[in-house]
């Protein structure tokens, strides 16, 4: 598994549909998924570190974390066979640890609200891009006639 962040977070007026987009920690690959239009807003206050992002679902989970003695670990993107990106939040009570399947941004949400790690399978790198390497800086020519004598 590779260790990923999330880069950002995008509308785009012209299709209706939100996209998050998230990097491995070298900034050499980035994931990307939509997420629905009517999401964005409550999401890019959380990324952006709003302490009064006020939601009834993230209330819940909040009250069954704090009722069941349970610590969410890390989130787990991962590309399921017959139903796609998926994202399990692992939680450990007790010495256990268990997994809990999860609509990919609102795992993302709980682990910036939770400062958990984020995770992404092989499987879901699979829909990766990698980035382009920067510029490498030209060599002068004088440099090379040096090395070379």
């Amino acid at each position: 598994m590779v260790l990923m962040q999330i880069r950002e977070l995008n509308f785009c007026a012209d299709h209706k549909r939100g996209l998050i987009v998230l990097e491995d920690a070298e900034r050499r690959l980035t994931l990307a998924f939509n997420v629905h239009p009517d999401e964005v807003p409550r999401l890019s206050r959380i990324i952006k570190g709003s302490k009064h992002v006020i939601h009834p679902l993230y209330d819940f989970i909040q009250s069954l974390l704090d009722a069941f003695l349970v610590t969410p670990t890390d989130v787990v993107l991962d590309d399921v066979p017959q139903r796609g990106l998926m994202a399990f939040v692992y939680v450990e009570r007790a010495g256990t640890r268990l997994s809990v399947p999860c609509y990919a941004p609102d795992a993302l949400a709980l682990a910036v609200r939770t400062k958990t790690p984020i995770y992404a399978t092989d499987r879901a790198l699979a829909h990766a891009e990698l980035r382009p390497s920067p510029p490498s800086t030209p060599v002068a020519e004088e440099d090379v006639q040096a090395w070379l004598a």
